[in-house]
């Protein structure tokens, strides 16, 4: 189809793209990139431990735009190692505040992962999104159409109940150690686990000019908020990997390049030495952004994750192993500075975890630098 389109070439002045044909009824093949390397030191207590040096994500997309209001994405990760389809979603806008998306992609329960890491000041995001949630599944779902106009935002959803990545929405079995198995990566013959529904929810409300597509406030402006509130539940959740049930709340505000981010979070999991009991995994997240000009941010993160005692003595018989940690805490701060607009950026954080292991507490802290290009 694209041979016989009538084609232009677009691109910007001072930026990297947009690569894309277009016809003259307005459909549109795009061509995008994503791109990071990151060198990373890392050390337990005052000692030194290693260097990693690494592409951690090598992604190239495209995106297609058919005409009444049909998109499809396709996102792969190419780098060393991983190998893997990331999305590949079908996209329809019903009306100017309804769409319904299909395929693999983030399950929406929570508004800090539904923004792009691509667009955070810190290096990367907190690990409380490893365990509790909002990876990809296959699945359906809908939701409002743009998220930096209106008031009212919602997304619902059924997906798989399984995670099609491992990386993120593994902290049970994390916590219980088991093994992660990614189903996303190329030559993968099937899906080890089976299919069982899951149900996602996510609703906010958010001040005139509130754009909740990502976290900082670049543009600036007068003071704004968001509300919302996210919930999941798996009609048949797998032992040891998948929460019974979710909750989240979350608080955004923004004002004049300045902007917080609080959530809270609580996940029930069924404990396997006592039937019909349940354990308790729960935390909570606070970030904060600042833009310096134009150019640079500047980012602090503080999060803390806890188990019940019922949750921690179960994992701790199942997995026949004391080091079953009951809290864990990240301080980070870092900054982020915009070399040429969002195409190519310069990110650098600095953080220490502290995990809690009995009576006894483990340190240990990193020191990241992370070139990205997008386009």
């Amino acid at each position: 189809m694209c041979v016989v389109w009538p084609t232009q070439l677009h691109a910007q002045e001072s930026s990297i793209g947009p690569f894309q044909i277009r016809d003259e009824a307005g459909h549109t093949l795009r061509v995008t990139g994503f791109a990071q390397l990151l060198a990373q030191v890392n050390g337990k207590e005052s000692q030194y431990d290693n260097t990693i040096l690494r592409v951690r994500r090598l992604r190239p997309g495209l995106s297609a735009s058919l005409g009444h209001g049909l998109e499809f994405d396709a996102i792969w990760d190419l780098a060393p190692g991983s190998g893997q389809l990331i999305d590949a979603v079908a996209t329809l806008d019903v009306k100017s505040h309804v769409k319904l998306q299909l395929g693999q992609f983030k399950t929406p329960w929570s508004r800090y992962r539904l923004t792009s890491g691509s667009d955070q000041v810190l290096v990367n995001w907190s690990h409380t999104t490893a365990y509790f949630g909002g990876e990809r599944q296959l699945g359906l779902a809908v939701s409002r159409s743009d998220q930096s106009q209106g008031r009212l935002h919602y997304h619902l959803g059924v997906f798989s109940g399984n995670n099609a990545r491992s990386s993120h929405g593994i902290g049970l079995a994390k916590v219980y150690k088991q093994p992660v198995e990614n189903t996303s990566l190329f030559g993968k013959s099937s899906v080890s686990r089976d299919v069982h529904p899951e149900l996602v929810g996510h609703v906010g409300v958010g001040s005139q000019g509130m754009d909740v597509a990502r976290l900082d406030d670049p543009s600036g402006g007068g003071l704004r908020a968001y509300v919302g509130i996210g919930a999941t539940h798996d009609f048949q959740p797998e032992a040891m990997y998948d929460a019974d049930s979710r909750a989240q709340a979350e608080v955004i505000i923004k004002w004049s390049g300045f902007s917080t981010y609080t959530g809270v979070y609580a996940q029930r999991n069924a404990l396997q030495q006592d039937d019909g009991r349940y354990g308790v995994m729960y935390g909570g997240l606070f970030e904060s952004t600042y833009h310096v000009g134009t150019r640079t941010s500047l980012g602090i993160r503080a999060s803390r994750m806890k188990l019940s005692d019922a949750l921690l003595q179960d994992a701790r018989l199942v997995s026949a192993s004391s080091e079953v940690w009951h809290q864990l805490d990240e301080f980070a701060l870092g900054a982020r500075y915009q070399v040429l607009g969002e195409n190519l950026v310069l990110t650098s954080d600095l953080g220490l975890n502290q995990a809690y292991v009995e009576d006894a507490r483990q340190n240990s802290w990193r020191v990241r630098l992370q070139t990205q290009l997008s386009f």
